[in-house]
């Protein structure tokens, strides 16, 4: 009986260490995507703020 307690203890540990791999991949193929975004949120960013500063400074010359 105590044999098999181990093995399903076993067994359980192993499942587990898998699924946390494949959490752990996941995350880390989203939090690739989450860069790309983050950079490209950035760069969008400055794009609007320099096209506000052009509406100001034509507001400023009208």
């Amino acid at each position: 009986m105590e044999r098999t307690k181990l093995e399903d203890a076993l067994n359980l540990c192993e499942a587990k260490r898998v699924n946390l791999g494949k959490a752990f991949d996941k995350l880390r193929s989203q939090a690739s995507e989450l860069l790309v975004l983050t950079d490209q949120w950035s760069n969008l960013e400055d794009d609007l703020k320099s096209v506000q500063e052009a509406v100001q400074l034509i507001q400023l010359v009208i």
